[in-house]
């Protein structure tokens, strides 16, 4: 607060990144709770913070279980509104994975499909959404489907736990374990 009265919200975003980063290395609810008012101070000292906004909506999603506040955040940046700043693709894309995660967790399984494939196709090939989609596939029963593009997770990123996991699961229904 004293660097804002001083005029320096610079410093002041970066002291409240900086904490949030601290208190979300916790690994528990306290830490999480202080870390999204941390991410709020610093989103309200710079409204077009685009990190800050990221982190917010995916402490929504991954700590609170506020899906439809998440769900808000990213439309908020997705509109392109003067008080919000512009992402750029890779950072739409993200904001498309996120409000994706949302709509997984509220069971709107078609809702997220749709939106990781946006944001494959605003940033082209990334892992984790790949992956995303494949599990997304395998959650809706299409299995093949679903090994194909966690198939692709992998040769993308041999070590993402998340692809190889979903991809056992995949196996298994399909019935080809030893593979």
């Amino acid at each position: 607060d004293l660097l804002l009265e001083d005029g320096r919200k610079d410093a002041a975003v970066g002291q409240c990144v900086e904490i949030a980063r601290l208190l979300t290395e916790q690994g528990d609810s306290t830490g999480a709770e202080e870390a999204l008012a941390q991410f709020e101070r610093a989103i309200a000292a710079d409204p077009k913070f685009l990190t800050g906004h990221l982190n917010r909506a995916e402490l929504l999603i991954e700590e609170r279980g506020e899906f439809e506040r998440a769900i808000e955040q990213c439309d908020q940046l997705l509109s392109g509104s003067e008080n919000t700043p512009r992402p750029d693709r890779a950072t739409e894309a993200e904001v498309y994975y996120l409000k994706s995660k949302a709509l997984f967790y509220l069971d709107d399984l078609q809702g997220a499909l749709f939106l990781v494939r946006r944001g494959l196709q605003t940033s082209g090939d990334v892992s984790v959404y790949r992956a995303f989609e494949g599990q997304i596939e395998f959650e809706l029963g299409h299995f093949a489907e679903a090994r194909r593009h966690l198939d692709h997770a992998v040769a993308l990123d041999p070590e993402s736990a998340h692809a190889v996991y979903h991809l056992g699961l995949v196996l298994e229904r399909l019935g080809r374990d030893d593979d």
